[in-house]
């Protein structure tokens, strides 16, 4: 689940047993460096280093004064806070810092459903790592994943990881795949109880694309869901007996359609950020898989004109 940076305005939209949170950016405080995230039990989150925890965590939490000081020497670090039965966050482990000043470590950053599992990707230095919380320190998880090619942009901005911390989704915006120019793709990663394997690469299917800025997982890690919003397009990827096939593509012309994504847990449905729908009021648009056939269902509108809605989209964990 993703929360931004900035001050967020909360709105429930309810479509049956559908419970879709919308986090609406809105400017007011100065930010960090990147989004925070927080696992779907609400008890544990992941901060970046040299921000104040979004609105929609000081919501969560008690303790409204949670800062996290920046190393200062270029890395990046990021922690773990748990939420203890004092009502009060408390720091889970030490703090996870990049491997060389410069390497920009945890632009993209996931944590598990269970808070346990949390992945950290280095946008200078393109590549990712894995830990897991083994009740007071955090150890790494397999080998450290490199980029599988260069200056594809690989872990720049979104990472994801399936309930369980067994798989990896990572973007390569820039990638050059089956023939296209900068299509993007999305890398799959395994772990076969040793190392991260790679068994998949999920790719846009048009030059210029950059599929793989925006990355959602379902929690059993089987369905994949991908986008950028310049290129106004979002594709939905599953596998099925270790074969990932692409299931739908959307698109919508203007309103830079796919600037972010939603899966929820199950899979089946997906909310699309369009932003500058509408001379910037901005729309959300929720497409649903019943069958094995996907279907627009609902479009949300913002009541007023100010280019936020859908800056960044979460699911509730019941949905």
């Amino acid at each position: 689940m993703k929360f931004g940076q900035q001050p967020l305005l909360l709105s429930l939209l309810v479509v049956g047993p559908l419970v879709l949170l919308f986090l609406v950016a809105a400017c007011f405080l100065p930010t960090g460096r990147g989004p925070s995230e927080i696992s779907s039990n609400y008890n544990s989150v992941l901060i970046n280093n040299d921000s104040i925890l979004s609105p929609a965590v000081e919501g969560i939490k008690t303790n409204p004064a949670l800062l996290i000081a920046g190393a200062g020497d270029g890395k990046q670090q990021q922690q773990q806070r748990q939420l203890q039965g004092s009502g009060l966050w408390s720091a889970m482990g030490q703090q996870i810092v990049g491997d060389a000043v410069g390497d920009a470590f945890s632009t993209a950053r996931d944590i598990s459903s269970d808070g346990t599992t949390i992945v950290g990707c280095a946008e200078v230095g393109e590549y990712c790592k894995v830990f897991t919380y083994n009740g007071s320190v955090y150890v790494q998880k397999g080998n450290t994943i490199n980029r599988p090619v260069a200056s594809e942009k690989f872990g720049s901005t979104e990472v994801a990881v399936s309930s369980n911390g067994q798989r990896i989704a990572v973007g390569a915006r820039s990638a050059d795949t089956g023939g296209f120019t900068n299509n993007g793709c999305v890398y799959v990663y395994d772990f076969d109880g040793t190392t991260w394997q790679l068994t998949g690469t999920l790719s846009g299917n048009a030059s210029n694309q950059a599929t793989g800025k925006e990355v959602e997982m379902s929690s059993d890690g089987t369905v994949i869901a991908a986008s950028r919003g310049q290129a106004e397009t979002a594709h939905v990827f599953k596998e099925v007996n270790s074969v990932w096939t692409r299931t739908a593509t959307f698109t919508f012309s203007g309103g830079n359609y796919g600037t972010s994504l939603s899966l929820n847990a199950a899979g089946d449905t997906l909310a699309v950020g369009s932003p500058a729908q509408n001379s910037n009021q901005g729309e959300v648009y929720v497409y649903k898989n019943t069958g094995g056939t996907w279907s627009w269902i609902v479009q949300s509108k913002a009541h007023t004109q100010e280019h936020f809605l859908e800056k960044t989209l979460a699911f509730l964990p019941m949905g």
